[in-house]
């Protein structure tokens, strides 16, 4: 379970750098990446949900039968106290409220003994101290470092993304024309040869494990485009 909860706290975290890319910058590109955290989070949780299920029986509630129990197990009110008792109770009350009639008059004596020369004081006191300047929220160094980071992350992501090198037409009609309109086959090879580290490796991959003619139109125009974007991911 410790390991399942790690796992949904690391993914917090990299939808809550994913939202603060797409507030700095709108971006599809982090938009398609954050729906993919999302169902990544969902699934992790409803996981650990199945693994780790709440009984109701666990959960206290609340019948007609506990109310009434509770409704009669209260303290009896004031009115059935002795007489004693509430007499001292309005004795009480007079006595704490003599104190309080004495300590406004002494209030207000004071007030009207003041002299001139303490109230210049008060106001010279008040005149010199400084406001205090109010501060703005500030945003922390370790956020902005790490809204950096992603962003940079999603860059390279971007820049290291094969299927972004080709425009629609040239989807429709590689798809059509070397992958016999199979869209799952175009999208698998599109995958393998963004994972190969070097032209070399892409080149082999197709003319060997593919089978394709390097003389055919076709061929040569998609190695043309795998061969740009090799040379500027470098």
């Amino acid at each position: 379970m410790k390991q399942m909860i790690n796992a949904l706290l690391k993914c917090n975290i990299e939808i809550e750098g994913l939202l603060r890319v797409i507030e700095s910058r709108d971006s599809k590109y982090a938009r398609d990446v954050l729906s993919e955290k999302i169902e990544v989070f969902n699934t992790l949780y409803a996981t650990m949900s199945r693994s780790y299920p709440v009984s109701v029986e666990d959960v206290p509630i609340e019948t007609e039968e506990t109310l009434i129990q509770s409704t009669e197990e209260t303290p009896q009110s004031s009115a059935d106290e002795p007489e004693a008792c509430q007499y001292a109770k309005d004795n009480d009350t007079d006595i704490a409220a003599a104190p309080l009639q004495v300590s406004a008059r002494q209030e207000l004596d004071a007030t009207d003994n003041k002299t001139p020369i303490e109230e210049n004081q008060t106001q010279t006191k008040a005149s010199l101290t400084p406001e205090s300047p109010q501060t703005e929220p500030n945003v922390s160094v370790a956020e902005r470092d790490d809204s950096l980071r992603m962003d940079e992350l999603l860059s390279r992501r971007e820049a290291q993304d094969l299927r972004r090198a080709f425009t629609l037409n040239d989807k429709f009609r590689y798809r059509r024309e070397l992958f016999d309109s199979n869209d799952a086959l175009f999208a698998d090879t599109l995958n393998t040869l963004s994972a190969m580290h070097s032209l070399d490796e892409a080149l082999d991959y197709l003319y060997k494990d593919m089978g394709w003619d390097p003389g055919d139109d076709n061929v040569k125009d998609f190695v043309a485009t795998i061969t740009n974007h090799f040379n500027a991911i470098k």
